[in-house]
């Protein structure tokens, strides 16, 4: 049986442009999973575009990220003050 292959050039950004934005959001996740990006770059990401929060609530969340990288260098009294937060508004999730 006779094998054929092509090839197509496509640029990356005209490919992108064509994508739904679930198509964005799994090329974001794969990005994340080669560790080509870091989550907090994805999580800027996952937002373009799109004002879906305050300046605020951006900032509180940068700031989260941050404390998540930092796991191992915060101290066990501060590390506690949080696990009271996230105690105290958990079921605001649940």
């Amino acid at each position: 049986m006779p094998y054929f292959s092509t090839e197509v050039d496509v640029e990356v950004d005209e490919f992108l442009e064509c994508c739904s934005v679930r198509e964005l959001d799994k090329v974001v996740e794969w990005l994340v999973e080669e560790s080509q990006v870091n989550e907090r770059l994805a999580n800027k990401l996952a937002n373009r575009g799109e004002d879906r929060s305050t300046g605020t609530q951006n900032s509180f969340t940068d700031g989260l990220t941050s404390l998540g990288e930092a796991f191992y260098r915060i101290s066990t009294e501060d590390q506690e003050t949080i696990e009271n937060l996230i105690a105290k508004y958990k079921w605001l999730c649940d």
